[in-house]
């Protein structure tokens, strides 16, 4: 059968088309927000209405972290030789044109399959195919969509559970948190930082959790103090919700779930997830979605900023 990949726009819904073609053939779903397949925030391979192999992604824009799609269709493509791959939906951006181009020509399809909906980005698909339009039905409202998702929310909460992890023994990906040398707290004390709930310093900026935003003076005595020449700052309460992957060292995840609180006077993680305690969690993946206890969607904090 060889590999086909599906392209289509945020207008379009694949659901009746690929129940309608897709038969017994493998399909990895490389978009994290597509409705009726699997859980938002996912890269996913399914076999039959099953996910083989799943990977998080953390968010719903394609554009947010595009070296993980990259990434995910590399490593998926040690699972599957023939089936379908449907891309995240495409609009014009130029990242967005760019990572299409780059998995495009990572997957080498033997046959690409365009929404008729679909703009061809400028200077077209990168891959010397040409591609077959297809008619697509319309998708589903925003307003249906939030639903679905939110009713999935709620679940994922619902059937999760408690996990409390040391932060020494977790190394978190997705984070500005956990990248620099932490100061501990008698080494801050000590230079009158105690303001500072957890202080990280690296080579170019430190980085402090705080519950009150600090003065200039206090700012000051941290870009003195270890010779940097930028201070970024965010609220102890950034990390309550933010959507999680648990996964072994080796890369294997084997749960998902919420950050609750990170208690940084006991430097304890505090997440609801899917995994059963008491699991080792040596890897802890961060997504930009906040979601709350009732399923609402949150603000999502920008590239980086906790």
């Amino acid at each position: 059968m060889g590999i086909t990949a599906l392209i289509g726009s945020p207008a379009d819904s694949w659901r009746h088309w690929l129940r309608e073609n897709l038969g017994s053939s493998d399909l990895l779903c490389l978009s994290p927000n597509e409705p009726n397949l699997g859980p938002p925030g996912q890269i996913a391979l399914y076999r039959g209405e099953v996910p083989v192999w799943t990977r998080f992604y953390g968010s719903l824009d394609a554009t947010r972290s595009p070296h993980v799609l990259v990434a995910a269709l590399a490593e998926a493509q040690q699972h599957f030789r023939d089936g379908m791959v449907l891309f995240p939906s495409y609009r014009p951006s130029p990242v967005l044109a760019q990572t299409v181009r780059l998995l495009l020509r990572l997957l080498n399809p033997d046959e690409l399959l365009v929404s008729e909906r679909c703009e061809t980005p400028t200077g077209g698909w990168g891959i010397p195919l040409e591609p077959e339009p297809v008619e697509l039905a319309a998708s589903l409202t925003t307003q249906v969509l939030e639903a679905q998702r939110k009713a999935h929310w709620m679940r994922l909460w619902d059937e999760s559970f408690d996990h409390e992890l040391p932060l020494s023994s977790v190394s978190i990906e997705g984070l500005r948190l956990g990248s620099g040398k932490m100061i501990g707290f008698e080494e801050r004390r000590k230079l009158g930082l105690n303001w500072c709930l957890h202080l990280e310093v690296s080579a170019a900026s430190a980085f402090a959790v705080v519950t009150d935003s600090p003065t200039e003076e206090e700012i000051s005595a941290v870009l003195d103090a270890f010779h940097v020449p930028k201070l970024h700052v965010v609220p102890g309460s950034a990390y309550q919700s933010l959507l999680c992957g648990l996964a072994r060292s080796h890369g294997e995840e084997i749960g998902i779930g919420f950050i609750e609180d990170i208690d940084f006077a006991q430097q304890i993680l505090k997440l609801r997830a899917t995994a059963v305690p008491p699991t080792p969690v040596p890897i802890l993946k961060v997504g930009s979605i906040k979601v709350d206890r009732a399923g609402r969607e949150l603000p999502e904090p920008r590239p980086w900023q906790v």
